[in-house]
């Protein structure tokens, strides 16, 4: 009977109201803390069975959009429980969840949500790590630039995962915060993307340089005459020298450091190992 309630709740549930959904949330809670009542039985009964835990997780990406901060903090709360369950199913079902939710996050539930993320990439399953990293990208820019520092911690995280995927999605919500980035926040973000321009992926290196020519400065320069000499392959080591030169054209250190350059794809001999082919 629990689980038609849940499956009737997944139908309706962007209908409900306010009072309703608040109504639907204390039960949620009951259900997934094992803790609520058959109405076939005399005897209260705990639900160990994991298919009513894995409908409350849906619902709760249904019903969970949109909502005050008192019932939002109940749906995160809700979630990361999930997200601590023994079942890897539910820590799937509860990424989903939270992208559900997070486009309409308000600014006082994004802390909270950005430490659901922090847990969701220490999940074992790539499937989980890359569903939470796809969700990052999709919350409101101006939200995250409120927790800036909390948000480059979880960003540092994703650039370290061995997922190539997730590497690539962290890049890409670098090259969405560039231009909200606080001075205090200024050396971890560039530290970040010169983290980028180490990898391998293309399209994470796109998103690196696009951040970076948007930035500019003194301390994009001499990040970018750093990795001039420890470039090992050509495309980053040609994408260095156009944005050096389209950058800085005036630039004495930037002359100086390309004067001995014969073509954009060739390092100065003596310069580092030879460049790969990307």
């Amino acid at each position: 009977i629990c689980q038609a309630a849940l499956h009737v709740l997944r139908a309706i549930g962007e209908y409900l109201s306010s009072e309703q959904t608040k109504k639907v949330l204390l039960a949620l809670e009951k259900v997934f803390a094992d803790r609520i009542t058959s109405v076939r039985c005399d005897d209260a009964v705990r639900y160990q069975n994991v298919s009513v835990r894995r409908e409350v997780v849906t619902v709760l990406g249904i019903v969970g959009k949109s909502l005050p901060d008192d019932q939002a903090e109940k749906v995160l709360a809700l979630l990361e429980k999930a997200f601590d369950d023994q079942n890897k199913d539910l820590h799937f079902r509860a990424a989903n969840a939270l992208r559900c939710i997070s486009e309409d996050l308000s600014v006082n539930q994004i802390s909270k949500a950005l430490t659901l993320f922090e847990k969701a990439l220490t999940n074992q399953e790539v499937g989980v790590r890359r569903r939470a990293a796809e969700t990052l990208y999709v919350i409101d820019v101006n939200l995250l630039a409120s927790q800036m520092e909390k948000t480059l911690v979880v960003l540092e995280k994703l650039l370290a995962d061995q997922d190539e995927k997730i590497r690539s999605e962290a890049a890409c919500v670098l090259e969405s915060i560039d231009e909200y980035l606080p001075a205090d926040q200024m050396e971890k973000a560039l530290s970040l993307l010169e983290k980028a321009l180490t990898t391998k992926e293309i399209n994470t290196h796109n998103k690196a340089f696009n951040a970076l020519d948007r930035i500019g400065g003194e301390k994009v320069r001499d990040l970018l005459l750093r990795q001039l000499k420890n470039a090992t392959n050509k495309r980053t080591f040609n994408n260095i020298v156009d944005l050096l030169k389209a950058r800085y054209p005036d630039d004495q250190l930037v002359a100086e450091a390309l004067k001995n350059l014969s073509s954009p794809a060739q390092k100065k001999p003596g310069a580092g190992a030879p460049l790969d082919e990307f």
